[in-house]
């Protein structure tokens, strides 16, 4: 194996499950259904911007989870790589796992925050250019997961998880601003 779950990876690993705490614990605050924060610290949803900006959390905890645990693992040849998936101390079993857990590959769940934000009353123009643009981000996601075990195996080189990965994090960019079209027209 040309990579090993070295002190950095374990680092990043460490980094990434914080992250996906936080990022959640403020995702589920935000899809609370109450109008007032127990504590008036922390916003509770007031609109449907809120909904979307939640679910844009969502996805992107869930993506930048992913890249963590994928690392830069890399196997010499096809045993290599094979016995790698079946340890479970190595990137490409952690990644295998992390692909069952989230579910990723068929997460729809940006449907339940269209619906909610429609709840909300969210302007229907602002809100289908979001949904349009969710559903581009998830299935990008998508195509940057099925890159990594190809980058694993060596029949993809960096620059293709590299530019995946980079669509990925322009995609995110068009959410927010799909984000500040909704809160604008509410």
């Amino acid at each position: 194996m040309i990579g090993t779950a070295g002190t950095r990876e374990k680092a990043l690993w460490v980094t990434a499950g914080v992250l996906v705490v936080l990022l959640a614990a403020g995702a589920f605050l935000l899809l609370r259904d109450d109008s007032t924060a127990p504590d008036g610290d922390v916003p509770a949803v007031s609109g449907p911007a809120d909904v979307l900006a939640a679910a844009n959390a969502h996805y992107r905890t869930v993506f930048v989870q992913g890249r963590v645990i994928a690392g830069t693992a890399r196997y010499i040849d096809d045993m290599a790589a094979l016995s790698a998936t079946k340890d479970p101390n190595s990137a490409a079993a952690r990644f295998g796992e992390w692909r069952k857990t989230t579910g990723i590959e068929q997460d729809m769940s940006y449907l339940d925050a269209v619906k909610r934000a429609q709840d909300f009353g969210a302007d229907p123009a602002a809100l289908a250019g979001w949904r349009d643009d969710i559903a581009t981000t998830q299935r990008d996601i998508v195509a940057w997961v099925r890159i990594v075990p190809d980058y694993e195996f060596g029949e993809k080189e960096q620059a293709d998880l590299d530019r995946a990965a980079a669509t990925v994090e322009a995609d995110f960019g068009k959410l927010d601003n799909d984000v500040a079209s909704v809160r604008a027209a509410d």
